[in-house]
């Protein structure tokens, strides 16, 4: 019974796919296998198994799914009760995406019908050198902005330099945010070398008055006030 069924459903699903294809498509082949249905293979591994040669359909897809109204996708884990770790749904009240491993109870990758993204852990961009990561920005020949300059361009432009304005993003409509996070990391090194050039200046000034103390120390005989010892009103 199950071997006839299962070829049942595969002439079913060849007949359908020829009037959406409108040609023949490839022999399906209905195999029930340790409680397993293939498509297009005899020995499927797994309760459904579906081999294809050059995929085809949009975007080279080997399945499509289509509902008249609200479509979602679940994977559960019948072990945890009704545990999901993969959900899709596009009902805009619901969870638009979500992955989670199975047995955690919370998600680790979620996308709202909002557009809200959350991971649970760490995220890592890969791109190696073409993350453009501003080391360059502590190298010697590096041009960093005078301050009065920098303070111009502010004033003028209302953003700092070399990073996307309101209006820039908002006409793009999004944020690269590799970018964006690359060009915070360049002004926060030239934070740091404007600290630095501080600094020096204000070690510079403290010595220099260091400096003044000790010759006003000497000329006046060692009064910390200024005042030769023995000076004062004369009658």
């Amino acid at each position: 019974m199950l071997r006839r069924t299962t070829q049942t459903l595969s002439a079913v699903a060849a007949s359908a796919l020829v009037s959406m294809a409108g040609a023949p498509p490839e022999p399906l082949v209905g195999q029930a296998f340790a409680g397993g249905f293939g498509v297009g293979t005899a020995v499927p591994e797994s309760p459904l198994h579906i081999v294809t040669g050059t995929a085809k359909g949009p975007g080279n897809s080997v399945l499509i799914l289509e509902a008249e109204g609200p479509l979602g996708f679940q994977m559960r884990d019948r072990m945890l009760g009704s545990s999901l770790f993969w959900q899709f749904s596009n009902v805009s009240v619901n969870t638009r995406f979500r992955i989670s491993r199975s047995g955690t109870g919370g998600a680790e990758f979620e996308l709202t019908d909002a557009g809200n993204l959350t991971i649970r852990g760490d995220y890592f961009a890969q791109g190696g050198t073409q993350l453009d990561v501003p080391d360059y920005v502590f190298a010697d020949d590096y041009a960093l902005m005078p301050l009065s300059d920098l303070e111009a361009f502010v004033r003028q432009h209302s953003h700092l330099p070399n990073v996307p304005s309101a209006a820039e993003i908002e006409a793009d409509g999004a944020v690269n945010m590799t970018n964006m996070q690359m060009r915070l990391l360049e002004k926060i090194e030239e934070l740091t070398l404007y600290t630095l050039q501080q600094q020096r200046t204000i070690l510079a000034q403290q010595q220099m008055l260091a400096d003044l103390q000790a010759r006003l120390t000497a000329i006046d005989g060692g009064s910390p006030c200024g005042i030769a010892s023995g000076s004062g009103p004369r009658d």
